[in-house]
């Protein structure tokens, strides 16, 4: 395409007269751009407006620990126009994520634009634009920092209790062992142990006590049976209640303390997910992120297995840890709701990328709607299901740290592919 062809398509170039925008043409020149070549670098004065013919760059910053990324930027978008026109350095640099080309317009012949009314317009509405999107993203920010602020305080008053119950359950536990023997549990088949559970319900029944089936349930899973209650009670049915009680109580127990460890576990998996307290950039395990992320969607699993195949081997990279964790809740709870029976999750090393492919058995996504998925507020979900967000963000993020998110789909196997640099 010619630099008359890219520019009349610019909001700033468009509305102005063609022998100016032609003789504007002339002065510019499009530039290639390698991946991963940086045109504009913190720091610096530029001498030059980019125009972004095709490709995408990202804008980011450097700090003593790491990089933010603080914007992606496609085609027509306009670089480094404020900084020219204020006389000031770049406050950031502008790195290619893919192949790409430019139109170079020199800052001189930019600033004689200045004297077009029609030229200034497109800048006013262009900059509203601008401020208008960072308003809201500032807005958005700042409910998500408040939101983060009191998940923390209530992380931490959920995690105290739960600590508290979890020891004294243990303590119940430990107090019961004393007071009734644990047997040695025999490996009962299903048939088995219903057969054992319905000839123990029967006798405790027998002995005068309600809830019969959950006393069975309980006396069973110590290992005991009928003649072990028998013996136990000597002849005395009062004894044999005991024990049956006691026995009961520590399963209870047991229970009480599977429980608050569980919840303990769920509070540190919220907290890993969200990494609080820790900086932008993280040493990352995707695996481990797996992991944390599965904690949370386990109550969602209903009759659908997820089988999870990760390499062991998989080499940690520098990430910002709460939102790779943002794009794999999203894949894989989109994945859970799609399967018929199977999600698959793998993780991978592919030359120079960590690579994590969710793979589910369902229908699969259509023709149609394939080449939208990427479009915020799309959704193929039905309404009230879905806001089409979640790929958008995901695949925003996946570009922020210079991967890539791709997809495959046909019916009983559409896969997420997530690639990050190493």
């Amino acid at each position: 395409m010619s630099p008359f062809e890219i520019l009349s398509e610019v909001p700033y170039f468009s509305d102005l007269p063609e022998e100016e925008l032609v003789s504007l043409c002339r002065a510019a020149e499009i530039v290639d751009v390698a991946e991963g070549e940086v045109v504009l670098r913190e720091g610096d004065q530029p001498d030059a407006v980019l125009v972004i013919a095709d490709g995408t760059f990202e804008a980011y910053r450097k700090s003593p620990e790491s990089e933010l990324i603080i914007g992606l930027a496609g085609r027509g978008e306009v670089l480094g126009e404020m900084s020219l026109l204020e006389g000031r350095l770049a406050s950031a640099s502008l790195r290619a994520l893919s192949p790409a080309s430019l139109v170079r317009v020199p800052g001189e012949r930019f600033q004689r634009l200045l004297t077009h009314n029609d030229f200034l317009r497109g800048m006013l509405l262009t900059v509203i634009k601008r401020m208008r999107q960072r308003e809201g993203a500032l807005v958005e920010y700042k409910k998500l920092a408040a939101l983060g602020t009191m998940a923390a305080g209530l992380l931490h008053e959920v995690n105290n209790p739960a600590a508290a119950i979890k020891r004294s359950a243990a303590g119940l536990v430990e107090a019961s062992e004393s007071l009734v023997e644990r047997k040695t549990v025999e490996g009962l088949t299903p048939l088995q142990r219903a057969d054992r559970e319905d000839e123990l319900s029967a006798y405790v029944e027998e002995l005068g006590l309600d809830h019969a089936s959950d006393l069975a349930s309980s006396v069973v899973k110590a290992g005991w049976d009928r003649a072990a209650l028998e013996g136990a009670g000597d002849g005395n049915n009062s004894e044999v209640v005991r024990v049956v009680r006691l026995i009961h109580a520590r399963q209870l127990a047991e229970e009480v303390a599977m429980a608050a460890g569980r919840l303990s576990d769920l509070v540190g998996a919220v907290k890993s997910w969200v990494y609080l307290d820790q900086g932008t950039i993280q040493s990352v395990d995707l695996n481990v992120a797996l992991d944390q992320t599965m904690a949370l969607l386990r109550h969602k699993l209903s009759g659908i297995t997820v089988d999870l195949d990760l390499d062991p081997n998989l080499p940690s990279i520098e990430a910002r840890g709460a939102e790779l964790n943002q794009v794999l809740t999203n894949i894989i709870d989109n994945a859970i709701q799609a399967a018929k029976a199977v999600v698959k999750v793998k993780t991978f090393v592919d030359g120079e990328h960590v690579v994590c492919q969710i793979t589910d058995d369902g229908p699969g996504i259509p023709d149609e709607a394939l080449d939208h998925i990427w479009e915020p507020f799309f959704t193929t979900k039905p309404p009230g299901q879905g806001t089409g967000l979640g790929l958008s963000i995901s695949r925003r993020i996946v570009e922020s740290h210079r991967g890539r998110l791709e997809v495959s789909s046909v019916p009983g196997a559409t896969s997420f592919t997530v690639r990050l640099p190493m």
